[in-house]
């Protein structure tokens, strides 16, 4: 690099360039959550010299001028544990069939299982998110890094146990309710569009990515004819 390189660049700018590391620096967001266990246990028990605290004197990492496509990219990235999450939760615990015939409180009808899905996701990432940061043996490898160098005493855990319970249960409420009215043959038409003729309700009994005839873009709305739309005719 010259000499000159680095003029005329502003302070506290990054000035990696947009593809240094790409695509697989930018793709660890996928990794979630095992990629940020791994780092945690091999965190340093003297901390990275970045000064924390809660008075948001924290400076972190430099910032970047302007986003290139490896920051979306990222950003799709961590996107896609999440999605897998969300696609597993469809096939397997979204019983429309069984919401169509009504409510089935019983305990291995379709609205405990979505009240239990939800209480093994919210133990499963919560639950075992706070053990790790506050019980587990490297409670203490992880001191140098919080931003408030107090633990919470065990009330707290207690009180914040309880409102992520509540919330939800509330979310479980939720999801059952639309579930119901949906299968139900209340949901007559999106808010932003105009249904098929001869359809009285939004259809729930489609693959999870829809049908060609409920996607989202159809084929007028594209500048280019997918094979799927020229098989259509």
């Amino acid at each position: 690099m010259g000499k000159g390189a680095g003029k005329g660049q502003g302070k506290g700018q990054d000035n990696t360039a947009w593809h240094d590391g790409f695509p697989f620096a930018q793709a660890k967001g996928a990794a979630w959550p095992w990629r940020n266990v791994y780092n945690m246990a091999n965190a340093s028990p003297r901390g990275d010299g970045q000064k924390r605290s809660v008075s948001g004197d924290f400076s972190g990492g430099k910032l970047k001028p302007t986003h290139g496509l490896a920051d979306y990219v990222a950003v799709q990235a961590g996107s896609l544990p999440k999605i897998g999450i969300a696609i597993l939760c469809w096939q397997y615990t979204v019983d429309f069939e069984g919401a169509a015939k009504g409510y089935d409180w019983s305990s291995d009808g379709w609205v405990m299982q979505i009240v239990l899905r939800d209480l093994f996701l919210m133990i499963a990432v919560a639950g075992i998110w706070d053990y790790i940061l506050y019980f587990s043996p490297l409670k203490d490898r992880l001191r140098p890094y919080k931003f408030n160098s107090k633990y919470p005493p065990l009330s707290q855990i207690k009180r914040d146990a309880f409102w992520t319970f509540s919330a939800t249960l509330l979310a479980s409420a939720q999801e059952v309710l639309l579930m119901r009215w949906w299968a139900g043959g209340n949901f007559k038409a999106a808010l932003f569009g105009t249904p098929p003729e001869g359809e009285t309700s939004v259809p729930w009994d489609t693959p999870f990515f829809g049908t060609a005839d409920t996607a989202v873009l159809t084929c007028a709305s594209v500048p280019f004819r997918l094979r799927i739309c020229a098989s259509r005719g």
